[in-house]
């Protein structure tokens, strides 16, 4: 949504004069030295309890004058009651509203519009802090997530609440994962598809790549038992169209990313410290010796003593002197891709 910048800055103004006043009332109490980030949470506290109050507001205010009878999802009446509370839980903490409510009908259901309306269940989150706590358990644990998100939110969300939503998303995703499966076994709606006026894109491009996944050890097919496999490559896809830039817009339309950080899997940069020992060691006794310790460093995430031990080879070994530089890595493995 947009505003109207004459309203920004209104709603800044009164913002800034509520701060400060119970700046002054904090200093004349407790004199301190206040440092911008205590003003930083302190106006994101403020805007926080402004968003729980307005969202409260505008959910009571949802439906206007009640009538006297709803429809029924049964197709039979339902009947207003009163304005009824409910709490929920939002982007701006837990929240009470009130709202028309109806019942009566033969079903025994009853319903309030409003819920309705923006897909609320009283007791439950609302959708758009679900999204947020679903994104959290997706990226760490579930206790991680609560300290992370509290930091964020201003608010503490309980550790099973972050787990029920990320389920629930999951659960999603997995849906929308099963019907593209049996849209794609569907003829009628591949035949559909066909049919489709979509300008198609003149040249369609396609990039696969693939990373080593830990597995749970087993035999390989057709293999003696003791031949276990404990690593499975994980493909990525990506299609897509491209289009010509001209040349004196291409410092601003082509993008480049020159702060991303390079990364390689486990299984290849393991690989590569047994390529480094290979080719710096001829004894075998002198290389076991040597993979003892770095890629226990590796695993551990400790950088620093696998480039220092790589570093005294440099002189002696490609590899080594890769690793010591910090050469970007592109795994043989890799190359068919």
């Amino acid at each position: 949504m947009e505003y109207a910048p004459e309203v920004i800055v209104n709603l800044a103004q009164q913002v800034t004069q509520v701060f400060k006043a119970a700046l002054e009332q904090r200093l004349a109490s407790s004199p301190t030295t206040v440092t911008l980030a205590e003003v930083e949470t302190g106006m994101r506290e403020l805007l926080r309890q402004m968003g729980a109050q307005a969202l409260s507001l505008f959910l009571s205010s949802g439906t206007g004058t009640p009538v006297a009878e709803w429809p029924c999802a049964c197709g039979g009446p339902l009947h207003y009651q009163r304005q009824r509370e409910a709490t929920v839980t939002s982007v701006f903490g837990r929240i009470t509203y009130e709202r028309a409510y109806y019942a009566g009908c033969q079903c025994g259901k009853g319903y309030a519009p409003v819920d309705g309306q923006y897909g609320l269940v009283p007791g439950a989150v609302t959708a758009g802090l679900a999204a947020l706590l679903g994104l959290g358990g997706i990226e760490l644990s579930f206790g991680e997530s609560r300290d992370w998100l509290k930091a964020f939110l201003l608010f503490e969300v309980a550790e099973n609440t972050i787990r029920s939503e990320t389920q629930a998303m999951g659960a999603v995703q997995e849906e929308r994962q099963d019907a593209g499966g049996r849209q794609s076994q569907d003829l009628g709606h591949l035949q559909a598809r066909v049919r489709e006026t979509t300008p198609l894109p003149a040249r369609l491009y396609g990039s696969l790549d693939a990373a080593k996944v830990r597995i749970e050890p087993r035999a390989k097919k057709g293999k003696k038992p003791e031949n276990i496999e404990a690593w499975r490559d994980m493909k990525v896809g990506c299609w897509y169209a491209a289009e010509p830039v001209p040349r004196v817009q291409r410092s601003t339309r082509q993008l480049h990313y020159p702060h991303a950080v390079q990364i390689v899997d486990w299984y290849h940069a393991a690989d590569r410290l047994k390529r480094v020992a290979q080719a710096a060691f001829p004894a075998a006794s002198d290389r076991t010796s040597w993979l003892e310790q770095v890629p226990a460093d590796l695993w551990a995430g400790r950088v620093t003593p696998v480039v220092q031990a790589c570093e005294p080879l440099a002189s002696r070994c490609e590899e080594a002197r890769q690793v010591a530089s910090g050469t970007p890595y592109v795994p043989n493995a890799l190359h068919s891709h």
